[in-house]
């Protein structure tokens, strides 16, 4: 394409760029507003439960975990009254909340107090953690509990 083509062709090309952007954000919904908190407001980005949450998580033994575990996988140690555990740090990626129960609250996580539902205000309890490779998390922790 010769220089005075391109030019001739460019404009064309910038409007059809700008329709096209238009068009995509006219397809996004704006973020709805599901309150506020400390003044601020909150936006629904996700409807709720789109990213799943482990409720029920079940674990198995470190010694069963080194099957399905890579010596570098990163994980997240918790020890908590003596009983230590891990987990999979690809596995937080998917699920982002592992519970053992569900109560419809939402909480900012940030912030570590409910935001709304059954618990408003309450706030949670801090828990020390720890990111580390399976291979050192389990030579230290021989006995942890993996979520599987």
């Amino acid at each position: 394409m010769t220089p005075s083509r391109f030019l001739e062709w460019m404009p064309v090309s910038l409007a059809l760029l700008m329709l096209v952007a238009l068009a995509a954000r006219a397809q996004r919904p704006e973020p709805e507003v599901h309150g506020s908190f400390d003044g601020e407001p909150m936006y629904t980005v996700l409807p709720p439960n789109a990213i799943p949450a482990i409720m029920a998580p079940e674990f198995v033994t470190g010694a069963d975990a080194k099957e399905q575990m890579l010596p570098h996988e990163p994980v997240l140690g918790v020890v908590i009254d003596g009983q230590a555990r891990a987990y999979s740090a690809w596995q937080l990626d998917a699920h982002e909340i592992v519970t053992d129960r569900g109560t419809d609250s939402v909480w900012d996580l940030e912030q570590g107090v409910c935001i709304g539902g059954t618990h408003l205000g309450a706030r949670l309890n801090e828990k020390p953690a720890i990111l580390a490779y399976w291979f050192a998390w389990s030579g230290f922790y021989p006995n942890t509990d993996v979520v599987d």
